[in-house]
């Protein structure tokens, strides 16, 4: 199943979801955000490249999330 018909079986069923979105993959395809936005879905931060978070330092912490975030709002 791909994008456009994952979302027409959601509208169909008239549901609302989060989708928790990795950053480098919103880099690659920005389109699949903006047919989410466009649905009414949420989206959610899930860091940039989904490392093992407990491995990083706070700082390395911070920069998976506002790096990710900056490919959300772009």
């Amino acid at each position: 199943m791909d994008v456009a018909e994952g979302l027409d079986v959601l509208a169909r069923a008239n549901v609302k979801a989060t989708f928790f979105l990795i950053g480098r993959y919103v880099k690659q395809r920005p389109e699949i955000v903006r047919q989410l936005v466009q649905a009414g879905h949420a989206i959610g931060n899930h860091t940039w490249s989904h490392p093992w978070l407990t491995d990083l330092t706070s700082a390395q912490v911070l920069g998976e999330i506002q790096k990710a975030n900056a490919a959300l709002t772009k």
